[in-house]
């Protein structure tokens, strides 16, 4: 009787007193839209004048430096862009005779407001839970990028 008196109502109060004591540790993680060094994982469509190319991105920032690496299925026709955030980011082969603004760029994929730039336009489309852009389209005259962030990682 005591046996099964301790199995059914006794250990479950020890367990639910102990499990009480126990502290619960606060985990800060970095700030996404503040951090410098992070990276994000996806797909990118870009669209000019009567093209369409796509491809997986993986674009790596640290503090003032981007590496964005696009390819195609099974890593085939892989192009790297390097460079500045100051830069504006030109790929003939990618953008045609466009030129993107790197540091409203890296700001548009972090989902921060930035003052606007003349004759972009930025949309967001859908959020991850945390907050961070998971779909989001950037135009500017003929020039239209629908990019899709499937994974965000943050240093």
């Amino acid at each position: 009787m005591m046996n099964k008196l301790f199995r059914w109502i006794l250990f479950p109060l020890v367990f639910v007193w102990l499990s009480s004591c126990a502290t619960v540790s606060t985990f800060h993680p970095v700030n996404p839209k503040a951090s410098e060094h992070w990276r994000a994982q996806g797909k990118i469509l870009v669209r000019y004048q009567d093209k369409i190319e796509t491809a997986s991105m993986d674009w790596q920032q640290e503090a003032g430096q981007f590496d964005v690496r696009l390819y195609g299925p099974l890593g085939l026709g892989a192009t790297e862009l390097k460079g500045r955030s100051t830069d504006r980011l030109v790929s003939k082969q990618i953008l045609g005779d466009y030129s993107l603004p790197v540091s409203q760029l890296i700001d548009w994929l972090k989902g921060i407001k930035t003052k606007s730039v003349p004759g972009w336009a930025v949309q967001y489309q859908s959020y991850h839970q945390d907050g961070m852009p998971k779909l989001m389209t950037v135009a500017h005259q003929n020039l239209y990028l629908r990019i899709f962030i499937d994974k965000w990682q943050f240093f």
